[in-house]
């Protein structure tokens, strides 16, 4: 029997474009003021008539060609980690991605498997899809909250 070669993930840029560009339209249409330097908003999503999680989006720093901003997720769940996702815009590309999240900075493009720190192999991508996810929901039956204060 011979040794099976496994195949390396390669990086689809075009691909990996399109979810940036359908990031940045999502983020425009859910913040139209993300120019503002400390614009904030939060949408909500419910379960059986009950908030089961939010998220917040925070603009945290602007320049003229970008902004950089963090969507965190908040739970009821205690025991469940909240994701923190730093996202920076450019606005003159139309383009929006994951930068880091939490600890981890500077995703690179590929990573060998397995690594020390546990990543994919595709480990941006997954990032870059699952934000596209979020702002999909938020467009589609997410609500604005006002008091982001949480009340069970």
């Amino acid at each position: 029997m011979g040794v099976m070669n496994k195949e390396t993930y390669a990086v689809d840029l075009s691909g990996l474009h399109a979810i940036y560009e359908r990031n940045y339209a999502c983020l425009i249409r859910l913040l139209p003021r993300m120019r503002e330097d400390g614009y904030k908003r939060c949408f909500a999503f419910t379960a059986e008539q009950r908030i089961k999680t939010r998220l917040n989006f925070s603009i945290i720093e602007n320049s003229p060609y970008t902004s950089y901003l963090l969507l965190k997720q908040d739970n009821l769940l205690v025991w469940l980690p909240s994701p923190e996702l730093y996202i920076r815009c450019y606005h003159d590309a139309k383009l929006a991605e994951v930068v880091f999240a939490k600890n981890t900075r500077n995703f690179k493009g590929v990573y060998a498997y397995p690594n020390k720190a546990m990543h994919q192999p595709d480990e941006k991508k997954q990032l870059n899809q699952f934000v596209e996810e979020w702002l999909g929901r938020c467009l589609s039956s997410g609500y604005e909250v006002a008091d982001t204060a949480i009340k069970i």
